[in-house]
């Protein structure tokens, strides 16, 4: 059977839709909605995360969470009984500062942390990066670094690996999606411009493979392992399937599906494929062990 994943289900969260950067990529538009931040009712959070038996390893994702007024409290009460997984522009220095001496590194499974060149150029520096970066890493956080690889970067990015790499940040390239110049991205991408950029299978043939078409006909750990959650709290089998609905995360959660079911979406580009592979093949395992 494949390894069982360090929690029983996992939450794509995305607590706020707020950031602090402006890049033009940026899935969610380069004008970012700037919801008020208010505090996370974490009390109301771990009620229905406890009360329901289950461990939960929660993705916090944005916007930016970390400028959440009350975002280190949230990850270290989050991580008293479950684990976090963050995803970061890394940019809010102070507050990351507390975190690494106040959150415990074996409770946080990963920190995807986004370089944005232009944002840094505009906002911060490498050097700021690169400061919190070594500081998270030698308190004993589980980093991974990514750079977008807008098609307008395509001729910097090598310089930026090399200028991180002598900072001390192990940083990889990660493929724009969506489009540019009237083309479609990643599929736009020369063969060499690949061979260069994606050498991690997740990156590279995962997220291509399901960028375009729904996986007719196949089954899917969503609403089973695997959930997303709204700003407000609706927790969902993911983000095409918002009317099927869990509860929420501030009130109680109804408990997954009985069994993994095949995906009916008829456009997918969900990251539970790549990034959740582990899940989707416990999951599985699971599955085939019962029938």
């Amino acid at each position: 059977m494949a390894p069982k994943p360090v929690a029983d289900i996992h939450f794509i969260w995305e607590v706020t839709r707020t950031c602090n950067f402006r890049c033009a990529y940026c899935l969610s538009g380069s004008n970012t909605v700037r919801e008020k931040l208010v505090p996370v009712d974490v009390a109301a959070v771990r009620r229905t995360l406890d009360a329901s038996g289950y461990v939960f390893e929660l993705n916090l994702v944005g916007g930016e969470p970390s400028i959440l007024p009350n975002f280190v409290d949230l990850v270290r009460g989050l991580t008293q009984r479950h684990y976090v997984f963050l995803t970061t522009n890394l940019a809010a220095d102070a507050v990351f500062e507390r975190f690494a001496a106040e959150v415990d590194p074996a409770r946080i499974t990963g920190i995807d942390c986004s370089f944005h060149v232009e944002q840094r150029e505009q906002r911060s520096s490498f050097e700021k990066y690169a400061r919190t970066w070594n500081l998270l890493k030698d308190r004993g956080f589980k980093l991974y670094a990514n750079y977008v690889a807008h098609p307008s970067l395509l001729g910097r990015i090598a310089g930026d690996l090399d200028r991180l790499a002598g900072l001390g940040v192990a940083i990889n390239p990660t493929p724009y999606i969506g489009l540019w110049e009237d083309r479609k991205y990643p599929d736009s991408y020369t063969a060499e411009e690949r061979r260069f950029l994606f050498k991690e299978d997740a990156y590279a043939g995962k997220w291509e493979a399901h960028i375009d078409a729904a996986p007719t006909e196949v089954l899917c750990n969503a609403g089973y392992n695997v959930f997303w959650v709204a700003g407000d709290g609706t927790i969902s089998k993911c983000t095409t399937y918002l009317k099927k609905q869990y509860g929420n995360i501030y009130t109680g959660f109804a408990g997954p599906d009985s069994r993994i079911q095949v995906c009916r979406a008829t456009t997918c580009s969900c990251p539970y494929y790549s990034v959740l592979a582990h899940y989707f093949q416990y999951g599985m395992a699971q599955m085939a062990k019962a029938s």
